[in-house]
Parts: C-alpha cells; structure tokens; sequence
C-alpha cells in the first residue's frame, strides 16, 4: 500500500539513514531503545501538566511505553520507536498494529516493533505487570480514558506517568503532539510534524471542494437495540472539520462537550446532517440497521448519504484514532469515499 510519508514518517526514514553505520546488531539496538532522532539541547529536565497533576521527566527517555488511542504513532512520528504499545483489537493488524504504523516502521532498518500490551484502553490497572517486564522509563496516555486509579497504580512503579490533558478521549491530534513532544524533548520536530499534516489536510479541501461545508457526524447504532443513535464529537467530529466538513449543531448539543452521547431515535427526523458514517460489523447489519422504521427518517439514511464502515475498520479507524501518521491514511481513504457517497445519492 502506497502511503504518503509525511514529515513524521519521513523525520523516521532521515533518522534510519543516519543511523546506517555500525554493525547489525548495534543499529537493532539503538532502535529498540532509544529511537532515532535526538532529543533537543536543553529539553530536560521537563514538566508536563496532565489531568492529575504535573509529571517532571528528568532525562531523555529511552524506553517508552505508548498507552493512548494515539501515542504509539506519535512517538513514532517523532522518531522514537516505543518498547510497548496498547492493542489495537479493532481497526488494526492481526498483529494489533495498523496499515499506517507498520508502514512507518518499515522505514526503519532494523526496528523492532513493540510489543503489544492487551485491553490496555480500557483496563490499565489490570495490565501494569505486563507494562512492568518491559522496564519503561516513560509511560505515555495522552488520549485515553485512564482513571486515577490507575494513574496511582502506574505512578508506582517509579515511572513518569503522562495522562490526557482534560476530559477522557477527548484530546486532540495536535495537544497529543504537542505534549508527546515535550515529553520526548522533541518540540521542533512535533512542529514540522503538524504543519505536514495541516498541509495535507489544505490539499484534501482543494481536491475534495463537494464536500466544503457539508454537514456530518459520526454514529455507531447498536444493531439489536435501534432506540437510540450513539454519536461522537471527539477527533472523529473535529477532525472531519479540519478537512472542510461541518458538525452538526445538534450534535455539539447532545455531547455537552463530552465524546459521545447517546440520543433517542424518536428525534431522528432533527438529525439532519448532508452525510453519516456508521459503523457495522457486516453488510447484513447495516442492512437490518437502515430498515428501521425510525432510524429510516434520519435525513442521510432517507437521502442515502450514509458511509458505511465496511468491512476491515481500519478507515474508520484512521479517523477514529487522529495521529499524524493515521490522518493521511485517513484523507487518502475517507474523503472519495465521502465525496462518492454524496455523488451517488
């Protein structure tokens, strides 16, 4: 598969290639460890402010444990290879990677890929004697719902600790950047790193001008119970904006400033929206899902603007996850699918 590199794959390829002298095993070495960019001058020791405190990291880390939704690809974005990673059971490989990370890896001769820490999104505390073999020096949660509990747990084992900035999954694809790139003394290239993606991002609305200032929201709709319509306005919904589409008033209502919220689908008829992505696990369920009676009068359903998240998820995914390496995929994915969908309707 053909993925535009963006800075940050491309900051991983510069670093491999100046890493191209000395032996085999040194270079294996060097990339499990530390990664293949170098700190800044003067970056440590830092503090990084997080919704349970402050955590000061005193040196450049060199064993990082990625936890968030995001952090694996940010940390390798900004040329460090993590030693540990949460599982990506949906969306990704069956290797619990991803299209994007994998690919941004091979760029590095002779990476090890980290080792993938199971239920880690959702039950941390349950996972800290896995994270514990892997002798991390930094643990990282940037976009992820982690409990206090569980930060107390983490924080334990005398490891710095970084939780999300604010409210859980509600952390945005830069404010990850940018803390990640605190917290690896790697400020410029997380710089570089964004203005790359909001590049990319410029071109999408030149290419894809239908879908200027059309309206959309993401939707998950439970299948056995169609009562209600789930719907999202965390980087699924802000993303969509950055790339010239539009969230709807209703939906910032219904969240209240949260990631998700439940509505009724006795209100389908005010969803209105120009598209609709929705997740199913098969054509059959999206099928039973569209004929409901009252799922059937959201406009998109009723217009046949719906995009249907079938049948890998890793597209959805791309989106759902919203890091610098993902977002590309995303672009290059998503938006003609979208485009296609309101062409056909």
């Amino acid at each position: 598969m053909n993925l535009r590199l963006t800075a940050a794959a491309a900051a991983v390829a510069l670093a491999a290639s100046a890493c191209s002298t000395g032996s085999t095993a040194e270079k294996s070495d060097e990339t499990a460890a530390a990664g293949l960019t170098k700190a800044e001058a003067g970056a440590f020791p830092t503090t990084v402010k997080h919704a349970y405190g402050e955590t000061t990291i005193e040196s450049e880390p060199t064993r990082v444990v990625a936890l968030g939704w995001s952090d694996a690809d940010v940390v390798l974005s900004l040329g460090v290879v993590p030693v540990g990673a949460s599982n990506n059971s949906w969306g990704g490989t069956k290797e619990g990677s991803t299209l994007w990370f994998d690919e941004a890896l091979a760029e590095i001769d002779g990476a090890q890929a980290p080792t993938r820490i199971d239920d880690t999104t959702n039950a941390i505390a349950g996972a800290v004697a896995d994270i514990a073999k892997l002798q991390p020096d930094l643990i990282l949660a940037t976009n992820s719902g982690m409990t206090k509990a569980e930060y107390d747990k983490l924080s334990k084992l005398g490891v710095p600790v970084v939780a999300m900035p604010g409210k859980p999954w509600m952390t945005t694809w830069t404010e990850s950047l940018d803390i990640v790139g605190q917290a690896l003394g790697r400020n410029k290239i997380a710089d570089e790193v964004e203005a790359d993606v909001k590049e990319k991002f410029e071109e999408a609305k030149e290419e894809y001008d239908d879908l200027q200032g059309k309206s959309a929201f993401v939707s998950w709709i439970d299948p056995t119970d169609t009562s209600s319509v789930g719907v999202y306005a965390d980087s699924r919904g802000t993303v969509l904006e950055e790339v010239g589409l539009v969230m709807p008033e209703w939906v910032e209502k219904a969240t209240k400033g949260e990631a998700y919220a439940s509505v009724s689908a006795e209100r389908a008829g005010t969803m209105d929206a120009d598209l609709a992505l929705v997740t199913a696990e098969s054509q059959a369920e999206a099928d039973q899902i569209s004929k409901d009676k009252l799922i059937a009068k959201i406009p998109a359903f009723a217009a046949g603007t719906v995009w249907w998240d079938l049948p890998d998820h890793s597209t959805a995914y791309a989106l759902d996850v919203a890091t610098a390496l993902s977002l590309p995929y995303m672009v290059d994915h998503l938006l003609p699918e979208l485009e296609k969908a309101l062409e056909d309707k």
